[in-house]
């Protein structure tokens, strides 16, 4: 940390490039508002704040299953983010 990359959108969740050492444990498709994620299939951190094209409902689902390593709790700021916009991520101050 922190992790910065090009965001790419794909409905109410956001996308990078970024690859991690090691297999994840525990996986799921669908996970809480909030989530970063890791998802090892793409190589690429990902954080879900709402429905994506996978979701069946308002429940944020990933293509396939991924890894999820903590919680955003205000996550009203990442409905303004653009394609190709740089996200960047630390730890909490």
């Amino acid at each position: 940390m922190p992790v910065e990359g090009q965001a790419t959108r794909w409905g109410d969740e956001l996308y990078f490039d970024a690859s991690l050492d090691g297999e994840p444990e525990t996986t799921s498709e669908e996970v809480p508002v909030g989530t970063l994620a890791y998802w090892a299939t793409g190589e690429a951190l990902a954080l879900l704040w709402g429905p994506t094209p996978a979701s069946t409902d308002e429940t944020p689902r990933a293509a396939s299953p991924v890894a999820a390593l903590a919680r955003i709790t205000d996550v009203s700021p990442l409905a303004d983010l653009d394609v190709g916009g740089t996200v960047r991520i630390k730890p909490a101050e």
